[in-house]
This record gives C-alpha cells, sequence and structure tokens, in this order.
C-alpha cells in the first residue's frame, strides 16, 4: 500500500478490481494508494475532518477506481435512497479529476452512502449539474458508519492521447449535520474563486485509452391519447396512435470537440414535473386595451416519512391587477383574474433503478367577467410515471395522465361546450412506453 506524499498521489495499476465486499471485511487488495489527511473546506477551513475518512485509489485497464472508508455514528448519517442527481442534502463523497490539468474544468463523481450517484462539470468556478454520464457505483452503511466504491469508465471522460497522463484530483467528503465539506488536498476558501486550481497531482495513470469515443442512444416511443373533440357536434373523443423511434449520436474529435447528431430526435419531457401556467386574455366589448400588474406568491413543504418515499405539497398564486391609468372601467388594483395552482406530488424510490413518482394538480383561473372576456377555468389532473433508470440513457419509462375541466355538453345552446361549477368530466388521458439504450464505443 502507498500513502499520499504532499499533494501528489502516485495511484498503482491493478489486474483485479477492487470490490466493495473488500472494504467492509478487510480483505487485502492488490494495490492501491491510501489518503487520509482530509482538511476541512467548510466550516473551519483548514482544521481537520470531523470524522475519520480514508480514500483508496487504484486503476486498471478501463477504469479508475475509488473506496471510501468513512466512519460515523449510523443513527446521524443523512442518506436516502432516491433518485438520480438528488444528493445536495445527503452526507456523500466525491471524486473530482482535471484530466487536462488546466487548472480550469473537472469532472465529479458524487455517492452516497446507499451507492446513489451525482455528477457532473466544474467549468471556472461554475458548477454544469446536466452533465450525466456512464459510471458505476456501490454503497453499504456498516456498524461504524459507511463504505463506498465507485469505478468510473475511461470511456466517460476525454483526457489528452498521451501515454503519461497527468491530471489534477480533488477527495471530498460532505457531513450534512455540521455542514462540513472536507477535502484532500486541503482547499481553503481564502483562495476562491480558485476550486480546481487548488488540486493535488495525480499520476501513473499510464497507457489508458478512451475508447473509439462513439456514442448511441436509439429510443422507441408508444403512445395512445384519447381527448375530447371540441368542435363534434356531440360529445366526442378522439383517439390517437403514436409510434416512432429515433436516435442520438455523439463523437468526440481530437479530445475537445463534439459532434452531436440526431436522427428523429425526441423532444417530449417525460420526467419534467414544473407548473407551468400561460393565459391570454382580451377586454370585453367596449373597454380598450389595458396594462396590468402581476403578483405571484407560492408556498410549499416537504415530507420524508422514511428513506424512499418524499411528498411535496406546493400551493401557487398568481394575481394580475389593473394598473395606474391601465383601464377607464376600473381603479388601479382590481383584480383581471386569480390563478391558483395546488400541486401534491409523490416520489417513492423502490430500488437505486426503479422509482414512482405520481402527481395530483388542481388548477383554477378566475376572471373579473366585468373587464376580461374569459370563462372560469377549473383543471384537475392526475399523472403517474414509472422509471426504471439503469444508467444515464438507457432507461423505460412507463406513464399514464388523466385531466379533467369542469365543463359539459349543451346540444341545444352555442356553444355546445360551456363552462360549469367543479371539474368532473375527463377530456383528455394518455398511455405511453418509451424505451431508450446507451451503446458507446
Amino acid at each position: 500500500m502507498a500513502w499520499a506524499e504532499n499533494n501528489t498521489l502516485r495511484i498503482p495499476r491493478v489486474t483485479r478490481p477492487p470490490k466493495i465486499e473488500d472494504f467492509i471485511n478487510g480483505t487485502p487488495r492488490e494495490a492501491e494508494v491510501q489518503v487520509s489527511d482530509f482538511r476541512q473546506f467548510d466550516p473551519g477551513d483548514g482544521a481537520p475532518v470531523s470524522q475519520p475518512t480514508t480514500a483508496y485509489l487504484s486503476y486498471d485497464d478501463k477504469h479508475i477506481y475509488v473506496a471510501y472508508v468513512c466512519r460515523d455514528d449510523p443513527e446521524k448519517i443523512r442518506a436516502r435512497v432516491t433518485r438520480r442527481d438528488a444528493l445536495l442534502s445527503d452526507d456523500r463523497v466525491s471524486i473530482g479529476i482535471d484530466t487536462f490539468h488546466d487548472h480550469r474544468r473537472n469532472y465529479w463523481f458524487d455517492v452516497n452512502p446507499y451507492g446513489i450517484q451525482m455528477d457532473g462539470i466544474t467549468n471556472n468556478g461554475v458548477d454544469d449539474f446536466d452533465f450525466d454520464t456512464l459510471w458505476y457505483s456501490w454503497g453499504r452503511l456498516t456498524a461504524d458508519g459507511y463504505v463506498t466504491l465507485q469505478a468510473i469508465p475511461f470511456k466517460s471522460l476525454r483526457f489528452p492521447g498521451t501515454p503519461v497522463q497527468n491530471w489534477g484530483i480533488v477527495l471530498n467528503r460532505m457531513i450534512q449535520r455540521n455542514k462540513e465539506m472536507s477535502c484532500w488536498p486541503y482547499v481553503s476558501r481564502r483562495l476562491l474563486p480558485g476550486w480546481t486550481s487548488q488540486f493535488g497531482e495525480l499520476e501513473g495513470v499510464e497507457n489508458i485509452s478512451p475508447g473509439r469515443n462513439l456514442q448511441f442512444i436509439p429510443y422507441g416511443l408508444f403512445s395512445r391519447a384519447r381527448f375530447l373533440n371540441p368542435l363534434a357536434d356531440v360529445f366526442d373523443f378522439r383517439t390517437e396512435n403514436d409510434a416512432r423511434a429515433g436516435l442520438d449520436a455523439k463523437m468526440v474529435l481530437k479530445d475537445a470537440l463534439t459532434l452531436d447528431m440526431a436522427l428523429n430526435p425526441d423532444f417530449s419531457q417525460v420526467e419534467s414535473d414544473e407548473p407551468q401556467v400561460t393565459i391570454n386574455y382580451y377586454p370585453v366589448p367596449g373597454i380598450q386595451p389595458f396594462r396590468g400588474n402581476s403578483f405571484e406568491g407560492s408556498l410549499g413543504f416537504t415530507l420524508r416519512p422514511g428513506s424512499q418515499l418524499r411528498l411535496d405539497k406546493t400551493y401557487i398564486f398568481s394575481r394580475l391587477g389593473t394598473a395606474e391609468r391601465s383601464s377607464p372601467a376600473a381603479a388601479v388594483g382590481v383584480a383581471i383574474f386569480n390563478n391558483h395552482i395546488l400541486r401534491s406530488k409523490l416520489n417513492y424510490q423502490f430500488t437505486r433503478e426503479l422509482s414512482l413518482r405520481a402527481i395530483v394538480d388542481y388548477n383554477s383561473v378566475l376572471p373579473n367577467s366585468s373587464l376580461v372576456s374569459f370563462d372560469r377555468e377549473k383543471r384537475l389532473s392526475a399523472d403517474i410515471l414509472l422509471t426504471y433508470l439503469l444508467h444515464p440513457g438507457t432507461a423505460l419509462h412507463i406513464g399514464y395522465t388523466d385531466s379533467f375541466e369542469n365543463l359539459e355538453f349543451s346540444p341545444s345552446m352555442s356553444p355546445r361546450l360551456r363552462r360549469t361549477g367543479f371539474p368532473d368530466v375527463s377530456v383528455g388521458r394518455q398511455f405511453f412506453v418509451k424505451l431508450s439504450y446507451l451503446l458507446r464505443m
């Protein structure tokens, strides 16, 4: 076993990949470099890490490995079985790698005690959370803390095509109850915004290849939708089936240039769940168009009854009122319309890969009929999404949505569809299945 010297790690090459059981059971490994001199970045700049922490690093032809043995009171560890990239409130460990050693840009890979992943890129001190790549992680709670293991494929990194690599590296541990972040090597808040420039040196990585730097993600999508036809003479529903397939491709040229290609690209956002409201209104006859002042407020809370369950309640209120000299028919501040959104969202993470999301939304738009020609609209929708996410690019989504509005059909009146008091009429429902698969060369 080798130890870190000053701010330099010389990492050994192994022929047998380490396993997380090796570190839990104390089984001797083939070779590794050990790091234990972690220093706080927050809250005590330069103070020793508050809980014993040791990292072990090695590599082989395809991966770089980092294992953490973190001592702590199991009752005080904050960690959840949650979806990928949702770890900001969890205890976790991390490795940052500056593969071009330019002191400006680095990859980072975080993992919590359950092995849940979060990754990104930091560029000139700015974090990019949209970066997602393929890597492997394991995590296990133990009687005296937790142990994690990360295996990062060289195919998931971009680096110079030289026989000998010289990278920057930082190792981190986050302890949430202390609001603590500790690093090796010592990274000081006093030297910010220089983050990557304070990394240590990683040596010993030789004769590795990122492969052909080709990535393909074919996908297939099938949906069946049933929705109300507002132009029909009877209370009529239309049914449409949609089946399509496509391909996203990525190619890295000369280490730094990336070429993205798409065949029949998929623009659906099956996991997007942010409430959105768009309202167009028109003055009643006899009133000229006028300006309004808007106000918006929101209130919400989150419950976590267990490590796998999360409940979110959100209330959003929007109000548009008349502005000064905007309308001769109303005083300043009179409501043009009020909009209420009440949302309940449930997330249950069965395993690292399998999750269920359910959303119930109530949305009402209540206009001032003396100022605008706009009907009182009330909508109630339910959305269920089952996701099996093996890793970024390889996923199965199964979803169902049903929407209700405050409508009734009156064949003797014009228009035949008119608004009522309660959203109890189904106006549309959809079922879909989407499958994608990541291929890398």
